[in-house]
């Protein structure tokens, strides 16, 4: 070992080998069964497995952990007796040589094993195999495997494997046997190699009839995730039957099978309703202010979290005290007074376009308008001119308006909403009605 630099008085020497003559050194030390400072008791005979301490810190995560916040100073014994010792002698020659043979015979639980004991290079190595041989007949148990041990690459290669060969694979026997959990995971992704929506639809009525009992009650909860504007109206009334064992299940088939059946859904110019993401990463929410002689709609970037004007817009009608709600990318301007008399007109703004169109008025001028999205129809609570109550349901279907049973004994106060398909009453006085 020398140095190229010229003569002088001082100098920085630099050994290239150091890495090497310290691993040499250190395996020369493990063959020699020289200087160990840590015994390893493996497996459930307890075989002892001497090692580095340095060693075993360099590479592994959990031992570096244990030495230095478990173990007292003078404590050099660690207990793996969940660990074979012939796999956990494997694993400490691959400290000290660099070198161990995989294979996929074991490789489930050689992978678990390293995942415990945190080895990040023989982790990417077990993962770089399984990923080589993933294919339509293993893919489904990789998955659980990557799952359950936080690997996000190998859930990916997973995933593409399953959803490129996802009509056969929705056909076997393991796909029944998930957890809850692990069905949303795997059907309810946003995927980009196809769309096979009815088959998740299929797989998903087939997992729920595997175990009736302890699964039925779960119904609406995945039913609610199915991307229904990629089924088909004749799809979905020939398989709704199975899911159709609950009122919150049975309405929700119908609101599909209204909305595909709308005249504004079934016009030719709609968007690729295929291509809408199943799960979105960032919403909007449209707030309409409204003001004397035009309307304003603010959009909040809940990424960002800030406020942003999307348009100004003149109103047709000058109106005040009136009610506004979104449905279907239409806000909706309600009741009120218009030039000092009370009004049924409805104001209809279709966002996509900036357009005001026609709506239908209601039957009945109101004040005090309370809105609600029912499954898609309009629904207005208010009171009339003569002060009294009253509430109308629209259904964009049939482009009409129907009244509704009043409530008993309603206050101004009175405020209503919509959710799964049911119209709730909050009266400050009375509560919930």
């Amino acid at each position: 070992m020398t140095s190229s630099n010229p003569p002088q008085d001082k100098m920085i020497f630099k050994c290239d080998k150091q890495a090497a003559i310290v691993s040499d050194k250190l395996l020369s030390f493990y063959k020699e069964n020289e200087l160990f400072d840590t015994v390893l008791i493996a497996g459930s005979d307890c075989v002892n497995i001497q090692a580095h301490r340095v060693v075993l810190c360099a590479f592994s995560e959990y031992f570096l952990e244990k030495f230095r916040t478990t173990l007292q100073p003078n404590n050099n014994i660690i207990q793996l007796k969940e660990i074979e010792a012939s796999t956990l002698k494997l694993i400490i020659d691959f400290m000290y040589t660099g070198s161990i043979e995989l294979s996929l015979a074991n490789i489930d639980e050689l992978l678990r094993i390293v995942s415990f004991l945190k080895i990040k290079t023989l982790i990417e190595g077990c993962c770089e195999l399984i990923e080589q041989n993933i294919s339509s007949s293993n893919s489904l148990g990789y998955l659980r495997l990557a799952n359950e041990l936080s690997l996000p690459t190998l859930k990916a290669k997973s995933l593409e494997c399953i959803y490129t060969h996802f009509e056969q694979i929705s056909k076997e026997k393991e796909i029944l046997m998930l957890s809850k959990d692990e069905l949303k995971d795997l059907l309810f992704n946003d995927n980009p190699y196809g769309d096979f929506e009815e088959s998740v639809f299929l797989s998903m009525v087939a997992w729920i009839n595997y175990d009736k009992l302890n699964r039925t009650q779960v119904t609406f909860e995945l039913l609610s995730m199915i991307r229904f504007w990629v089924l088909t109206p004749k799809f979905i009334v020939e398989n709704r039957k199975p899911v159709c064992k609950t009122l919150e299940s049975y309405e929700l088939i119908c609101s599909w099978l209204q909305w595909h059946l709308s005249p504004e859904t079934r016009s030719n110019d709609q968007p690729n309703y295929a291509s809408i993401p199943r799960t979105r990463t960032e919403k909007l929410a449209v707030v309409g202010v409204i003001e004397r002689e035009e309307i304003c709609i603010q959009t909040f970037n809940s990424k960002e979290n800030s406020w942003s004007i999307k348009m100004k817009t003149p109103l047709l009608l000058e109106k005040d005290l009136c009610a506004t709600i979104v449905i279907d990318n239409k806000l909706l301007v309600v009741g009120g007074y218009h030039n000092d008399e009370l009004t049924n007109k409805v104001q209809c703004l279709e966002m996509g376009t900036k357009d005001w169109v026609d709506f239908p008025p209601m039957k009945t001028p109101r004040l005090e308008c309370q809105l609600a999205d029912l499954n898609g129809h309009l629904c207005v609570y208010g009171f009339d001119n003569n002060n009294m109550p009253c509430m109308e349901i629209y259904n964009f279907s049939t482009c009409k308006w129907n009244d509704l049973q009043p409530i008993s004994q309603p206050s101004v106060a009175s405020r209503i909403t919509g959710h799964n398909g049911k119209l709730y009453i909050l009266d400050f006085n009375k509560g919930f009605l």
